[in-house]
């Protein structure tokens, strides 16, 4: 094939640094691509990380604050019949 276009001289020599010049394009978006994707899962297991945190810290005191309040509710329900 390299004969072929050797034979168009300059045009050839132009359409084989083109084809060198897309084949580099396209190795650095393809690396530019897996970078990314690299990104995306590392932030998707920290996003997971922090959801598992959140469930195992913060929902047990949401429950404790809500019997808190229930329990509040409960008391001030008991003295307002109580008058």
């Amino acid at each position: 094939m390299d004969a072929v276009l050797v034979q168009y001289g300059a045009l050839g020599v132009m359409v084989m640094a083109a084809g060198v010049a897309i084949r580099i394009l396209f190795q650095r978006e393809t690396a530019a691509y897996e970078r990314e994707r690299t990104r995306a899962d590392r932030m998707e297991a920290e996003v997971q990380r922090l959801n598992a945190t959140i469930q195992e810290k913060m929902l047990p005191i949401l429950h404790d604050a809500t019997q808190a309040i229930s329990e509040a509710l409960r008391d001030r329900q008991q003295k307002d019949r109580t008058r």
